[in-house]
């Protein structure tokens, strides 16, 4: 008998994601999104665990206050659709989609212009915890601005071909 998720190959995203706790949750949600219903919060109050800052902040940047307080306070189990609902979830993909949605956001991720991208992540997740960092949001631009890569971006545009960014 083979196990549902056998020769399954884990991306480690835990820089990506802010933390080993939000990878553990993320991989715990994606993989099972397929319609269960699971508990995003894995250390209910019911329990006397108390959760770290860091995760409860996330929770309430990310869904709400109302939504953090349903899911820490009660540790309700949610399915796919309502975590999607709440914007735990972008996207829900079927099974038989899932390696090839994979793909395509990584070739997608791949494909922009790191520099940029990184700092629009680091002032959108700012931004998400109120920190709106003006001056820092400055020099992110002009760091992309004055960067080889914006020349590789124009040239590739006028010669209707995939850039090749190489973050400098």
């Amino acid at each position: 008998m083979s196990l549902p998720l056998a020769g399954l190959k884990v991306l480690d995203l835990t820089r990506a994601l802010s933390g080993p706790f939000s990878t553990i949750v993320w991989l715990v949600t994606f993989v099972s999104a397929c319609r269960q219903q699971i508990c995003l919060c894995p250390q209910p109050s019911s329990a006397c665990i108390f959760t770290l800052s860091g995760g409860m902040a996330r929770y309430i940047s990310r869904l709400g206050l109302n939504q953090a307080k349903r899911l820490f306070l009660t540790a309700e189990k949610i399915d796919a659709d309502e975590m999607r609902r709440i914007g735990f979830l972008t996207e829900i993909v079927q099974g038989d989609r899932l390696v090839a949605r994979l793909a395509e956001l990584s070739q997608l991720l791949a494909n922009m212009a790191p520099i940029a991208m990184l700092s629009i992540k680091k002032h959108l997740n700012l931004i998400a915890r109120g920190q709106v960092e003006s001056q820092d949001i400055e020099d992110g631009v002009r760091c992309s601005e004055t960067s080889d890569d914006i020349s590789e971006g124009a040239l590739a545009w006028k010669e209707k071909r995939l850039p090749q960014f190489k973050g400098i």
